[in-house]
């Protein structure tokens, strides 16, 4: 099954933050989200957040791109808040930006269904060019422990 069109609302995500690029995250000796993501859970940085929205999933948005699939980018694992307390409190926001986005939807193992959701969404781009992404915002939403989706934010809906 391919991807979804969906419209997005903005959003403020309230959590810690890393910079990568895909090169690192193909190598296991370089890539940091894995013990970035370890440090969120580990360290319940979910109960430490003020202000967040109750029942929020938690997500991981991708944003501040240099330029596309090969550049750097700024991971924030965290959740949806609001309110001036979060940045006195030295956690990271990063904001979703309201839009048009295609939605793919992974189901499996975690970590796995993440990675194998990504390459998914990596394919699809590489052989399909009714869309193009934006790269100002992308992000995943965990909606169980089995269940991942994923948004990326493209520019222009298809040509009918």
């Amino acid at each position: 099954m391919g991807p979804i069109l969906a419209n997005v609302t903005e959003k403020t995500i309230a959590g810690i933050s890393v910079r990568t690029n895909n090169k690192a995250e193909s190598n296991p000796k370089k890539a940091v989200l894995p013990t970035f993501w370890n440090r969120f859970f580990e360290e319940d940085i979910l109960e430490q957040i003020p202000d967040k929205i109750p029942n929020s999933p938690i997500y991981g948005v991708y944003s501040e791109y240099e330029s596309n699939v090969k550049g750097s980018y700024t991971v924030t694992a965290g959740v949806e808040a609001f309110g001036a307390k979060i940045k006195q409190n030295g956690f990271a926001l990063s904001k979703i930006e309201g839009g048009e986005y295609l939605l793919f939807k992974g189901h499996g193992p975690m970590p796995e269904v993440v990675a194998n959701t990504w390459q998914e969404v990596w394919n699809f781009f590489a052989k399909n060019k009714e869309f193009e992404r934006c790269y100002q915002t992308d992000f995943e939403l965990y909606i169980t422990q089995e269940e991942v989706e994923i948004y990326i934010g493209i520019l222009k809906r298809p040509v009918t």
